[in-house]
């Protein structure tokens, strides 16, 4: 079942000036906005050169909420600690055993229930 999300207005800003709204985490002087990245409707998450990056499991390979989307945070240090993707293999690993980089430690996502620390 899906609930409707209602989007505070105050939260919703052009960071780039490019004219596309960007939802900002209502974490105090945060200026960064969330990242949003889908699996396409569970077809998979884009691996071409330059999309957006996206969190996989310990195996490295497999996504995090592989049929849905991922929602990050950059968490109150405004760093995700990682940029977009160059390559197919350049997305960040998150599992509770595997050592994050301290950049990523208080990333907010919506698998991890919490920050990644």
């Amino acid at each position: 079942r899906t609930f409707p999300y209602e989007f505070k207005p105050g939260q919703l800003v052009d960071t780039d000036g490019d004219g596309m709204l960007e939802y900002m985490d209502s974490l105090p002087g945060q200026n960064m906005p969330l990242l949003y990245v889908s699996s396409n409707n569970g077809q998979g998450y884009s691996k071409s050169l330059g999309s957006l990056n996206y969190y996989v499991q310990a195996d490295g390979t497999t996504p995090w909420n592989k049929g849905t989307f991922q929602l990050i945070s950059p968490g109150d240090d405004a760093v995700f600690g990682f940029e977009p993707a160059l390559d197919a293999s350049g997305h960040p690993v998150y599992a509770e055993d595997f050592d994050v980089p301290n950049e990523q430690r208080d990333n907010i996502t919506n698998f991890s229930s919490g920050t990644l620390n």
